[in-house]
């Protein structure tokens, strides 16, 4: 009974959503809730993605725009911040614990508070080096960047200390170099949280509005 509770909280929710996109207005908009459609009303999707519709929205073009900047933001952050992780987990150098910590505190800071000096910095570097700031999904690509990989790298950094460096000596030992250690040893083993943080990082620069109502038209 508990179970079933539950997965109508979960389910009835999607099925709302779902539903309601085959409503009329005044079914949406009335004052009793329309549980069933009364037809199978497609406006909806029509003004999404027809562009024969008079109030057309070009959906189609706003999900590829989104592809565009999600895919290689969590790509980007995985690989680097794999590499700066694994640096940080094994290697033993002066103010790493400093470093991390740094970057946690810049993780800490909210994207609203730094979008004004990175905006104004971005504009700049654009006078001198000659590209659009506004309008540019490379710009934008960069930006969620500047926020995806402090988490990336905090994460993957703690989870690269739970492996046992035992592993890593016995790969060293048996001939791997430390690159053929990482690639064929720490990177499947830590394959769990790479594929996270890709997953966490594309949700970010999929759902985030305000950089990309600042940055584009």
């Amino acid at each position: 009974m508990l179970l079933f509770i539950f997965l109508a909280f979960i389910v009835f929710p999607f099925y709302w959503m779902v539903s309601s996109s085959f409503k009329t207005r005044a079914e949406i908009g009335g004052r009793e809730p329309v549980y069933i459609p009364s037809s199978l009303n497609l406006d909806a999707y029509r003004e999404l993605f027809d562009p024969a519709h008079p109030e057309y929205q070009n959906f189609g073009r706003a999900i590829l725009n989104s592809l565009i900047i999600a895919i290689p933001t969590s790509l980007i952050t995985v690989a680097f911040s794999a590499l700066g992780a694994y640096a940080i987990a094994r290697l033993h150098f002066w103010g790493k614990n400093g470093m991390l910590n740094g970057i946690l505190l810049i993780y800490l800071f909210p994207g609203a508070l730094i979008i004004i000096p990175l905006f104004a910095m971005l504009a700049r570097l654009s006078t001198m080096l000659g590209f659009n700031v506004q309008d540019n999904l490379g710009v934008l690509t960069f930006t969620y960047l500047a926020q995806t990989l402090p988490v990336g790298l905090y994460m993957l950094t703690n989870y690269f200390r739970t492996i046992p460096d035992e592993i890593e000596q016995a790969g060293l030992i048996d001939g791997c170099s430390r690159f053929g250690v990482i690639w064929r040893i720490t990177l499947p083993l830590a394959m769990p949280a790479l594929i996270s943080v890709g997953i966490y990082t594309f949700m970010i620069a999929w759902n985030e509005f305000l950089y990309a109502f600042v940055f584009l038209n």
